[in-house]
């Protein structure tokens, strides 16, 4: 008897299973196709790079104009990555029993001179995955030398400093960020110029800041695009100085977040 009763209820089974098939089948009026995409960790930066005009993020910077400073591009891609910075120029400075100082570096020039912008250093993060928080950080790495003389107890400093997001990023901008600062020779003297949050996930793709803004910006210190990069030389080194062309060296750095 419970042979029969097992043999009965698997035929049943069987029934119902045939029963139901030809219902779900006629209900299947739509067929679904899957779309499928790897993500990788890619790069920024490259010889290639735009640069993003820090008074309209929206738009990109011409070609720099003959006798302009120079725009230092980094040849280099990666996904945490310091793109631009700019070359400072200061011009002619005469011996003094004084300390020198409102030697400001020669802004930016573009289209023919009708567009003038600060010094400005540009960087990305595009890392992968839950990578976020980092710092941008200055340092003069070789003070101003011309063979074996040098201007001793010379320093840098910047002023007016305004960072923004390229046009097409809406990551939120760092938060913490040094509008002014100042570069000496001493071999510790790194400054940390922006820090990008790592608890508020901030500084994620692409950022430009500038020194100074020109007359017509409508944001940070119109006017300041010419003053706002400084060069001093103490009494004692500018009464000795020797005649000569004198290049330093402002090394900028991106470090990630521990």
């Amino acid at each position: 008897m419970k042979l029969r009763t097992l043999s009965a209820a698997a035929l049943l089974a069987t029934l119902a299973l045939g029963t139901l098939a030809p219902t779900a089948a006629s209900a299947a009026t739509d067929l679904k196709s899957n779309g499928s995409v790897k993500i990788i960790e890619g790069g920024a930066g490259g010889p290639d790079t735009e640069t993003t005009d820090p008074e309209e993020p929206g738009t990109k910077l011409p070609p720099t104009d003959p006798g302009s400073p120079d725009e230092n591009t980094n040849p280099a891609t990666g996904s945490l990555i310091i793109e631009k910075t700019t070359n400072l120029e200061f011009g002619e400075v005469g011996t003094s029993a004084d300390d020198i100082k409102e030697k400001y570096a020669t802004p930016m020039s573009f289209e023919g001179g009708t567009k003038k912008r600060g010094a400005y250093v540009q960087w990305a993060d595009v890392r992968s995955g839950a990578s976020f928080g980092y710092t941008v950080n200055a340092q003069l790495t070789k003070q101003f030398t011309s063979g074996g003389n040098v201007l001793g107890g010379s320093t840098i400093s910047f002023s007016n400093g305004l960072a923004v997001a390229d046009g097409a990023n809406t990551n939120l901008i760092p938060s913490n960020v040094a509008t002014g600062f100042t570069l000496s020779e001493a071999p510790t003297d790194k400054k940390t110029v922006v820090t990008a949050s790592q608890a508020a996930e901030e500084g994620k793709g692409r950022f430009i800041m500038s020194f100074g803004q020109s007359d017509d910006s409508t944001i940070g210190t119109p006017g300041t695009e010419d003053e706002s990069v400084e060069l001093k030389i103490p009494a004692g080194t500018a009464s000795n100085m020797v005649e000569g062309v004198y290049d330093a060296e402002i090394t900028w750095t991106i470090e990630a977040a521990p």
